[in-house]
């Protein structure tokens, strides 16, 4: 079990030259959802270049999906690299309960501290749902997620299970959707 009340380290590899730094979010209040909305930005862009390209290997890793063809207008990105990243976005005119069940994975640690997740995903809004990273990258580890997505009845008391903690709110806290501008040329 991983401990959510603790520091965490974030590790960037590039294969260009890029520049990092530490930023208070106390401080900046601003900047306390940044690592949502750049885990979104990037899930969104990649998945949809990735449907669009044609290329069978990379929609393998990048898949954009309808969870539930019976409610249009929500769907998730996933990234699979050492790890999973899920994204899921709520564009419907109803809140919407997502379950994410990764209990049958081998060697992989979730950011939530728990394989099962279930949230409420309001009407126009989005989430980072799990970020899971591969225990021991040279192992057989493997992502074998079981999802479930429903309309949330007004009996849907709580939003997020496990809580999402003030510690976790900046990743995991639910997010206004944002919208992927083609670039200016």
């Amino acid at each position: 079990m991983v401990d959510l009340n603790t520091d965490f380290t974030l590790v960037i590899h590039s294969s260009s030259v890029i520049y990092g730094e530490e930023v208070d979010h106390g401080r900046f209040p601003l900047l306390k959802h940044a690592p949502a909305d750049a885990l979104t930005l990037l899930a969104k862009q990649l998945c949809i270049a990735a449907k669009d390209s044609g290329n069978e290997d990379l929609k393998k890793k990048r898949t954009m999906a309808q969870p539930n063809n019976d409610i249009d207008d929500v769907f998730t990105y996933t990234l699979n690299w050492w790890g999973q990243i899920h994204v899921i976005e709520n564009n419907s005119d109803r809140s919407v309960i997502y379950i994410r069940d990764y209990s049958d994975s081998e060697l992989l640690l979730n950011s939530r501290g728990k394989h099962r997740t279930e949230d409420v995903i309001p009407t126009g809004k989005c989430q980072v749902v799990n970020v899971m990273t591969a225990q021991m990258p040279d192992a057989d580890w493997q992502v074998i997620p079981k999802k479930h997505l429903r309309i949330a009845t007004t009996e849907s008391q709580k939003l997020h299970e496990p809580e999402v903690t003030e510690n976790f709110e900046g990743l995991h806290g639910t997010r206004p959707i944002l919208i992927l501008q083609p670039p200016q040329t």
